[in-house]
């Protein structure tokens, strides 16, 4: 488990806390790491099963972190292609957070539109909206976003930056996710 301070595009600090991939866990997080990537077919190997049968505990052990840096006044899963390899993570962290609002509905992708494709922050930024009307946000200090992956910030950096014109006063912001991109300091 590892938590460090980010600087999203805006110059906005973010805690951001994820799995480390140590030998002790490291085939069941290479095994999500390769499914992200797209590098090797890993279905039905010994990579996928080792993952699916640690899952759970991985889920358990990125909730209690994320509970020690509460609380929050809203959570948001960003829009993903696959949300099945962060629904795990998400539920986990939701039953701590039980009654906490749900902000997930207000940002919205475009089809086709990828963080882990996009080459840079523009392309992200541009590929996500707000929804229509947008919700009071008035009541959002600290907010917790819940991704499966992070790369290079852009996801985070585009939905703060979204939130904020919408009328959100950023309080506190934390993103946790089980998987950091390679190239990540640490990876």
């Amino acid at each position: 488990m590892a938590v460090t301070d980010v600087q999203l595009q805006s110059g906005t600090k973010a805690r951001l806390v994820f799995l480390q991939r140590t030998s002790q866990g490291s085939t069941a997080l290479n095994y999500l790491h390769s499914v992200k990537s797209k590098v090797v077919e890993v279905e039905g190997t010994y990579m996928e099963q080792s993952y699916h049968t640690s899952v759970l505990r991985f889920a358990s052990e990125l909730a209690g972190e994320v509970a020690n840096l509460g609380p929050f006044d809203a959570l948001l899963n960003p829009p993903t292609g696959r949300p099945d390899l962060v629904a795990p993570y998400s539920a986990a962290i939701r039953a701590k957070f039980t009654g906490v609002p749900d902000l997930s509905g207000i940002i919205r992708r475009d089809p086709g539109g990828s963080a882990g494709r996009a080459e840079d922050y523009a392309q992200v930024r541009c590929a996500l909206h707000i929804a229509d009307p947008v919700r009071d946000l008035t009541f959002v200090s600290r907010l917790l976003i819940i991704d499966d992956v992070y790369g290079r910030g852009f996801t985070a950096s585009a939905i703060h930056e979204l939130l904020v014109s919408a009328g959100w006063i950023c309080g506190g912001l934390v993103i946790a996710c089980p998987l950091v991109a390679d190239g990540f300091p640490g990876h």
